[in-house]
């Protein structure tokens, strides 16, 4: 059955704030989504709005999730158990034209702060409002960390955003992705020009302090196969909790 709003609060209490829930919590508290369960809440989709369409799938019942799945339009990314997702691949295929890649994805918590200095020639600051022109003059390569935000300005006013600043711009950016109950995503990303040197590590740096400046939890969520962010989880001591796969549509440049 769809959920009603006034439904929503007993599913997260179900679902409970956890590793795989703090994303999908976000766009739930902020009315930025829809959400599907069964008469006992065990299993449960969430799907996010059509400015960033993610589907999130719980529990262990792979014919309901089917049934729910097959309803859904496409996604761009379907975030599934790993003891449900080879039955649900051929329905989430059945939603798409190209090929689908399952993408092993992991959970990473972190228990205290490891501080990484900026390298020379930044610097490393929690944006606000007035820093507005440095932040909505940024690059695509950083700006889509603000997709699960209505805008600038909001990410500003509930979240965290820690900016690098060189030659004037805001080059490197780590920011709350998603906010839950008491959890927060980190989003980190870097200017093609600008990497290697240590930015996106300084950033997160930063923001794991406000985090656990105001009393919440830092997580890192992120695919095995990308190493980078991978790597930067590492340096900061994040552990892996959870585990899951995303199914997600392939590339062209995956083709060739």
């Amino acid at each position: 059955m769809e959920l009603t709003a006034a439904d929503l609060a007993k599913l997260m209490e179900a679902l409970g704030e956890n590793t795989r829930t703090v994303i999908p919590f976000h766009f739930l508290k902020r009315e930025r989504a829809r959400a599907w369960a069964d008469e006992d809440f065990a299993n449960a989709v969430i799907q996010t709005g059509a400015a960033d369409p993610m589907a999130f799938i719980f529990g262990e019942d792979a014919n309901w999730q089917a049934e729910v799945v097959s309803t859904l339009r496409p996604q761009r990314l379907w975030w599934c158990p790993d003891s449900t997702v080879e039955a649900l691949l051929p329905v989430v295929q059945n939603r798409h034209k190209n090929d689908l890649i399952l993408e092993p994805d992991i959970q990473r918590t972190v228990a205290e702060y490891v501080h990484i200095p900026p390298p020379e020639g930044a610097e490393i600051r929690r944006m606000m409002a007035a820093d507005l022109p440095l932040i909505t003059a940024c690059s695509p390569e950083i700006a889509w960390l603000r997709n699960a935000w209505d805008s600038w300005e909001e990410l500003l006013e509930k979240g965290i955003l820690i900016g690098a600043i060189a030659d004037g711009r805001m080059v490197s950016a780590a920011l709350t992705y998603a906010r839950a109950i008491s959890m927060d995503d980190i989003g980190v990303a870097t200017e093609s020009a600008y990497q290697r040197r240590g930015l996106s590590s300084a950033c997160a740096s930063a923001l794991v302090k406000a985090i656990f400046d105001e009393g919440r939890r830092p997580l890192w969520t992120v695919f095995v196969s990308n190493t980078p962010s991978v790597r930067i989880s590492d340096k900061l001591s994040f552990v892996t909790q959870t585990e899951c796969t995303v199914i997600r549509e392939q590339d062209e440049d995956e083709n060739s």
